[in-house]
């Protein structure tokens, strides 16, 4: 499993950007006449276009720079998949060190900076998240990352999630933020044989509170059985959801199940779903809920 170490924030913002309010848009984020399309700006942006790479405790991350001012980052979906979250950027190349601001949508901009070596590598300041303000130097800290291809292309095979996306053609935030939980649970239950404990444990840096929603992940005792993600709303006009992942055994090989439910009116309380007495491969929600993944 791809695993991104909190302390690159590689999935902050893309957390970030299914929080429904986690930041808002600050006065310091660039103008369109701070990035007109000079010459400078046209040439540094000529550079980043590609796949660029760096490694992370012994795995690999994966940012693509495209066309269109669009960047992909390529994240865990499940065992052996991956998912390319998209957002747009920005850039100001007159600055020192030049200006980066990651955009998952306009109320989720991660303001950054970066440069380009001599040698052709991309310094890249990642540690930041939605609200905070833009770094002033770089650090030998902060990662470098190789372009290993001047691709710009998305492998047909790998789905690409918006988050941009309009709220009435994309899940409520809730499940899209629940299923990319449960994904790294499942993932992280195949390498390691128990479920995770915190979500920094799967890699996750993100805050487990949004503007609408409060968010709690709780597994059994040892790990080994069942991790619960409920979503609690704040109003009490809102539905509320619950998802949980459970281990499972066939003919000797571990896997997991998971499944999401929505209270079908509104609840404070999370309809946290159970696996079936009958059948230990189905997943049921309690009464007043649905099954919707």
């Amino acid at each position: 499993m791809l695993k991104i170490a909190a302390s690159t924030c590689a999935l902050c913002l893309a957390l970030g950007g299914l929080s429904g309010g986690m930041a808002t848009l600050r006065a310091e984020t660039m103008t369109p006449d701070a990035i007109a399309q000079t010459p400078i700006t046209d040439n540094i942006e000529q550079k980043l276009q590609g796949r660029w790479q760096f490694e992370q405790d012994g795995e690999t991350v994966t940012l693509i720079f495209a066309p269109e001012n669009q960047v992909f980052f390529l994240l865990p979906d499940r065992e052996d998949s991956t998912i390319a979250v998209q957002m747009t950027y920005q850039i100001d190349a007159s600055r020192e060190p030049m200006h980066l601001d990651l955009i998952a949508n306009p109320d989720e901009i991660a303001l950054t900076v970066f440069d380009i070596t001599e040698d052709g590598q991309l310094h890249l300041n990642l540690k930041v998240t939605p609200g905070d303000e833009r770094p002033e130097e770089l650090l030998a800290s902060d990662v470098m990352m190789t372009r290993v291809s001047e691709s710009t292309a998305i492998p047909e095979d790998i789905p690409i999630v918006n988050l941009d996306t309009p709220a009435n053609e994309a899940p409520p935030i809730p499940i899209q933020f629940i299923t990319i939980l449960l994904q790294g649970q499942q993932a992280y239950y195949l390498e390691n044989g128990s479920f995770a404990e915190e979500v920094s444990d799967l890699g996750f840096a993100t805050v487990l509170e949004t503007e609408d929603y409060y968010y709690e992940m709780k597994r059994d005792r040892d790990g080994t059985s069942r991790v619960t993600i409920a979503a609690m709303p704040k109003t009490s006009d809102s539905i509320s959801y619950a998802g949980a992942i459970f281990a499972i055994e066939t003919n000797g090989e571990r896997g997991a199940i998971a499944g999401i439910c929505q209270s079908e009116e509104p609840s404070p309380s999370p309809p946290v779903p159970q696996i079936s007495a009958q059948n230990d491969r189905e997943i049921q929600c309690p009464s007043g809920a649905s099954l919707i993944q």
